[in-house]
């Protein structure tokens, strides 16, 4: 840890850093590493530390404001990758895109002249998202779900990819101590913990989508009701399970034809 800390302080990768323990701190530095130490050993994840985190090869700038990306993520979007290579969609949307990690990573991994968009509730989440997407063609718009989308999505609803990370956790999830320090906005799903996801679910069955795929990630322990509920609410798509790197069923695809 410390030598990630010397490293981002150094602005000198951590090779350096241990090739060379004898390089000087200036007291600016000293400073500027005790209070990061004080931060960590207070129990704030690194991410939140250093102010980035790295995901899919991009480095994506977090604050509190936003969930730090996570490794089975990444699944979603080699998933979302690969469909959209097959069936090349009109239009990718990722919904509750918080620092946007999902949707710059699909828009720098294809080439395609899909139009991207991404919504969230979070005003603040949305700041950072467009921040971390400057230079990329990719349109933001705040709002619940995919209110933000619903009269396009009606008059343009052949080949859409949607991309979703909602909040899926229960109350009483909320207490481990590995996500104290990030959002309850972006965390907590409801009673249950699949509320949200229900609820974008009806949304979507509404807009009559055709030759479409919806990937969702969810909880461990979530994936097989969310599939019976899909099935009453879609009866014609196709949902495929997906376990995560810990053979947990973390994402759900949903193909509509």
């Amino acid at each position: 840890m410390q030598e990630i800390l010397l490293s981002e302080i150094l602005n000198k990768p951590k090779e350096y850093v241990l090739a060379h323990p004898e390089t000087k701190l200036s007291p600016a530095q000293k400073r500027k590493l005790k209070q990061m130490q004080e931060l960590l050993h207070k129990g704030v994840p690194l991410a939140y530390v250093l102010n980035y985190k790295w995901f899919f090869n991009n480095k994506i700038s977090v604050n509190k404001n936003v969930l730090i990306p996570r490794p089975e993520t990444e699944k979603l979007v080699e998933l979302a990758i690969s469909s959209a290579k097959q069936n090349k969609p009109q239009n990718i949307i990722d919904i509750g895109t918080g620092s946007g990690a999902i949707i710059i990573s699909l828009k720098r991994a294809l080439k395609t002249k899909a139009k991207f968009f991404a919504s969230d509730i979070s005003k603040k989440a949305l700041l950072l998202a467009k921040t971390n997407a400057k230079g990329l063609k990719i349109s933001f718009k705040q709002g619940s779900l995919s209110k933000p989308f619903s009269k396009y999505l009606k008059q343009h609803s052949n080949r859409v990819l949607i991309t979703a990370n909602l909040p899926y956790l229960k109350p009483k999830e909320l207490l481990e101590k590995s996500i104290a320090f990030e959002p309850r906005l972006a965390l907590l799903g409801g009673k249950k913990g699949s509320e949200k996801i229900e609820r974008l679910l009806k949304e979507l069955a509404k807009l009559n989508l055709k030759d479409s795929l919806i990937f969702l990630e969810v909880n461990y322990d979530q994936a097989k009701k969310l599939s019976e509920t899909i099935k009453k609410l879609i009866p014609k798509a196709k949902t495929t399970i997906h376990k995560d790197l810990a053979s947990w069923d973390r994402i759900v695809e949903i193909k509509i034809k």
